[in-house]
């Protein structure tokens, strides 16, 4: 029975969706009006924005919500006024951005609301308010350390490293204060929204879908959100490259206390290799942009790396995509290891893996065994019998012929499996279309240890790790040849780089983030060959006789 289109209605009609306004958006972050619909999230991040940036506007809405109630006092603060608050709901997060106060207005704030104090040490540490913050009289926290070296106030920077323990005392991740039971000993470790930050982390208003029954927000979940405003701004900055600290801290033992620079790209290559120490020190509660991707592959390349993520519980800040590629690619590095204590021995079972034969074949009564166990796999062993050359195996699996067979048989040492798929396709087989694969199973196991083509050309920027296709991991991409070549030459008196000392007082002041501009993407696409037009290399894929030939 086929669906009308009137099964479909609330997709495409839905009040969030249908109310958002693009110039609502604009005229609201430009302090010129309020959005007439303030339940589309959008609308009310562009709203506090506009709250923040504005002095005076928005005052309507204070004590409609707390969100824009927490704003509005903000921004009195930093407008030198001291609002009066009673509720919780009420104490802003964020009173140093984009503005700070006299120290004055500062210094009223901590005699009426001690519980500040801590925020009110961090808005000292970025306009160099020492002596204020010296009354304070506050644990050493290594966030406002942080803030205090990114803004180059080196007499509040020095007093707190002096100290014989450091405190974790902030959390800019969720905007929360613990002096009472903070953690220790903390070290500088890049978890702190500096203004750099703020000034650099951008992204601009994203129409809201409604699909399935749930309205999707489209924002990307920025690692700090203090302001409130999801970094929403008309303008996305045009970002350079990375400082020549990075080269030092990507290849040699971090320090203690890491330098200012921005970690994510840190993050990305420690889960691509598999480096526990590292990617447990340095990753985020939640996860980056294409984090994901880089996880399953150091899954696939390191058993101890699969085994702690096999007991990290069920990591309530995963989302439920991830945590399902985390369970496939453990499932696969067990799998290829000889042991399937993880495999159900009847049933079906979930988030099992594709790709169970790279970067190395298990044993032929492995996958015997797993054949046993969970028959629906037929296909991805049989693959793994023709990359193992288990002929015997394979035989007994009697797999019907598809295209991602077909490539793999292609590359095979031994014809016997080409010959038998090619008979099968003669007697009447179907072999489907290559539209109903995906296309990295259209690639044979040899691509996998294949570098991809770079250009030799470029900067070492934290975008060029982010990813836009499906690839080989279980369709997840997660290439770093672009990033090693330019490592390499990092430092090298060739290429009129050069590397300095890791630990710095004063930060290095360069735009090193990552450049979101659709404009961007398609550069780096065009770059990478991607969407090219260009067809993929033969060798690597099945075609039929006659495929492609005009007619």
């Amino acid at each position: 029975m086929e669906d009308s289109m009137d099964d479909f209605t609330d997709d495409f009609f839905h009040p969030t969706v249908n109310n958002f306004s693009a110039a609502a958006c604009t005229a609201t972050m430009r302090g010129e009006s309020i959005p007439e619909d303030l339940t589309v999230t959008t609308h009310q991040f562009a709203t506090v924005r506009g709250i923040l940036h504005h002095p005076g506007f928005g005052r309507v809405l204070h004590g409609t919500a707390p969100l824009f109630t927490r704003a509005l006092n903000a921004r009195s603060i930093m407008s030198n006024l001291v609002p009066t608050m009673n509720d919780p709901d009420e104490f802003p997060y964020c009173i140093w951005y984009p503005d700070t106060a006299t120290q004055h207005t500062y210094r009223e704030l901590a005699s009426r609301y001690p519980s500040m104090n801590y925020q009110i040490g961090r808005a000292c540490a970025v306009a160099g308010y020492y002596n204020l913050y010296l009354e304070l009289n506050l644990l050493p926290d290594v966030h406002i350390a942080e803030e205090a070296r990114e803004n180059g106030h080196l007499d509040i920077f020095h007093h707190i490293m002096q100290a014989p323990t450091l405190y974790d005392v902030m959390n800019d991740y969720n905007r929360t204060i613990n002096s009472t039971s903070p953690k220790y000993p903390a070290f500088l470790n890049g978890d702190t929204a500096v203004t750099s930050w703020l000034t650099t982390h951008k992204q601009q208003c994203q129409a809201p879908t409604f699909f399935l029954g749930q309205v999707q927000d489209h924002h990307e979940q920025m690692s700090f959100n203090i302001t409130e405003d999801m970094n929403l701004d008309e303008h996305i900055p045009d970002l350079g490259p990375m400082p020549p600290e990075m080269n030092q801290l990507l290849c040699m033992p971090l320090p203690p206390h890491l330098p200012s620079v921005r970690k994510d790209l840190l993050i990305i290559m420690a889960a691509h290799n598999g480096d526990i120490d590292r990617y447990s020190r340095l990753r985020r509660p939640t996860m980056l942009h294409s984090e994901i991707n880089y996880v399953v592959h150091g899954i696939y390349h390191s058993t101890q790396f699969a085994k702690w993520w096999s007991q990290q519980g069920n990591c309530p800040n995963l989302s439920p995509f991830a945590r399902c590629r985390v369970q496939s690619a453990i499932h696969a590095r067990f799998i290829m290891n000889n042991d399937l204590s993880s495999i159900n021995t009847s049933g079906c079972q979930s988030n099992l893996p594709d790709l169970i034969y790279y970067p190395q074949v298990a044993a032929e009564a492995t996958y015997r065994e797993l054949f046993n166990r969970q028959p629906q796999m037929r296909k991805s062993i049989a693959r793994a019998c023709i990359v193992g050359n288990y002929q015997a195996l394979y035989d007994e699996v009697n797999i019907e012929p598809d295209y991602g067979l077909m490539a793999e048989a292609t590359n095979s040492g031994n014809s016997y499996y080409l010959n038998d798929l090619q008979r099968k396709t003669e007697q009447g087989a179907e072999m489907g279309t290559r539209a109903n694969l995906p296309h990295w199973k259209h690639l044979a196991h040899s691509q996998l240890s294949k570098k991809k083509i770079i250009s030799p050309t470029g900067n070492l920027n934290e975008y060029i790790y982010r990813q836009g296709f499906d690839s080989f991991y279980d369709g997840l991409d997660a290439n770093t040849d672009h990033i090693e070549y330019l490592i390499g030459r990092l430092g090298d008196p060739s290429t009129n780089d050069s590397s300095s000392p890791v630990v710095q007082e004063l930060p290095y002041h360069v735009a090193n983030e990552i450049n979101r501009s659709p404009k961007r993407k398609r550069e780096l696409s065009s770059e990478s060959g991607s969407g090219s037009g260009k067809s993929d290399s033969p060798e690597y894929y099945y075609r039929p006789s006659g495929f492609g030939e005009s007619k």
